[in-house]
């Protein structure tokens, strides 16, 4: 379990962060969502120790002061990763799960695995400085889960990901806090990863955490629905009198999802193949406005 209590950090006399407090339970994955500058990066460096900060943070109960080995041993982080470029992946990854602390009944195995399970399997014998960002990113995050932690923490894991590696790393992620109970945060500024990654939302703007709600329940809400067909509409009238819809030639929105039904049996009836069906969510895009 990660414990935030009312942590603050400034630079000069520039407040960064002011009074964050937020649980991330085991088996639990939080997105702190919030523009570039926000805060994100930094409250990730408080919660790795890299800034010194103002208020507390325990990982399973423990602050840093109290023991730091136990609390950086338990923490595993996605940060700015660094490499040794010259080296393989493989060689990368067991370098550093050899410094880790943890013992590993056979390394080479296990880190092949984990180099596997990241989508790195056909490259663990490339040099990192042959690797794409987003391949790096996977690695980054495979050096954070060798140390077998009971919190990680990852910092825009996603960015350079390709839409395969993404979801690889979304089912990854929620297997780690099903299985293995670990609890999870990570950052981003994408409104539709955090949607999908996410058990819980933290919103963070200008150092603050404005709300904090339960994925599903914000989703149950203020949703509205955009539905893609092959073939052109050709009864628009006959349709927005079924139901409230507004109709674009190939595109059909909703407000709701009892209408968003009713627009799909019509189209089902009609013989009009779906393409799509996107769900968007208003207090989302107010955050970001």
């Amino acid at each position: 379990m990660l414990e935030i209590r009312g942590v603050c950090k400034e630079f000069g006399d520039k407040t960064i962060l002011k009074d964050i407090n937020l649980t991330v339970e085991n088996g639990t994955i939080v997105g702190l969502l919030g523009k570039n500058g926000a805060g994100k990066s930094t409250l990730i460096k408080c919660i790795n120790q890299l800034y010194r900060f103002q208020g507390e943070i325990k990982v399973n109960g423990i602050n840093y002061r109290q023991n730091s080995e136990k609390y950086l041993r338990n923490v595993g982080v996605l940060l700015e990763p660094s490499y040794y470029e010259y080296m393989s992946a493989i060689e990368n990854l067991k370098s550093y799960a050899s410094l880790s602390g943890v013992s590993y009944k056979n390394i080479e195995n296990e880190m092949k695995a984990l180099l596997d399970i990241m989508g790195l399997g056909d490259s663990i014998n490339k040099n990192v400085s042959e690797f794409s960002f987003g391949m790096k990113q996977k690695l980054g995050v495979a050096m954070a889960l060798a140390k077998k932690p009971d919190v990680l923490v990852l910092d825009e894991p996603t960015i350079g990901v390709d839409p395969k590696g993404l979801v690889a790393m979304f089912d990854i992620l929620r297997d780690l806090a099903k299985k293995e109970n670990t609890a999870i945060i990570f950052s981003s500024n994408n409104l539709k990863e955090v949607q999908d990654m996410s058990d819980r939302i933290s919103f963070l703007k200008n150092g603050e955490i404005i709300q904090t709600v339960d994925t599903e329940k914000l989703l149950e809400k203020e949703n509205s629905y955009v539905i893609t067909v092959q073939k052109a509409i050709k009864e628009k009238e006959r349709l927005e009198r079924k139901c409230n819809c507004v109709v674009r030639e190939k595109q059909i929105s909703t407000e709701n999802y009892k209408d968003m039904n009713i627009v799909l049996n019509y189209l089902i009836n009609t013989d009009n193949p779906i393409l799509n069906v996107e769900r968007e969510n208003h207090f989302l895009k107010k955050f970001y406005e």
